[in-house]
C-alpha cells in the first residue's frame, strides 16, 4: 500500500486541515519536468465534486497531466499523488454540517515549500488542491 493511500485513510479518521504529499519535484507539471525543462508548472488546482481538476493561474486554455510511473515505482508516482489528493478534498464533499473542507500539498521532498508546509505556512513552492466552492 502507497503512503498516499495510508495519508488518505488517515486524513478520514484525523480529519487534518491539509495534506502534504511529498515527491522529488516541485509540484504538479504538464509533462515531467526531468525529461522536459519547458514543462509547465501548476501551483494550483481546484477538485470539482466529480473530481475534476482546473488548473488556477494559468493562462492556458486546456489543461493535460501527463502523469508517468517507472516500472521500478510501486507507489503509483503522480497519479497515484493527484487521485489520492483529489480523494482527500472531496473527503467532507457531503458533510455540509461541518466546516471541515481539507486541502492538499505536492511539494518537493527537500524543498522549501515542503519546509513551509511543515511550519503551517503556504508554501513558496508546490501545487495546492482544493475543492470547489
Amino acid at each position: 500500500m502507497s503512503g498516499d493511500t495510508i495519508a488518505y485513510h488517515l486524513s478520514r479518521y484525523f480529519r487534518p486541515e491539509f495534506v502534504v504529499f511529498l515527491t522529488d519535484v516541485d509540484g504538479v507539471y504538464d509533462r515531467n519536468p526531468k525529461e522536459d525543462p519547458s514543462a509547465l508548472f501548476f501551483p494550483s488546482f481546484t477538485v470539482n465534486s466529480h473530481g475534476e481538476l482546473s488548473a488556477e493561474n494559468t493562462t492556458e486554455s486546456s489543461v493535460s497531466v501527463q502523469t508517468s510511473c517507472n516500472g521500478n515505482d510501486v507507489t503509483g508516482g503522480m497519479r497515484k499523488k493527484l487521485d489520492s489528493a483529489i480523494e482527500i478534498v472531496l473527503l467532507n464533499e457531503k458533510k455540509e454540517e461541518s466546516e471541515w473542507n481539507p486541502f492538499v500539498i505536492i511539494t518537493k521532498m527537500d524543498g522549501e515549500g515542503s519546509k513551509d508546509a511543515m511550519r503551517g505556512i503556504s508554501p513558496t513552492k508546490g501545487t495546492t488542491l482544493r475543492r470547489k466552492s
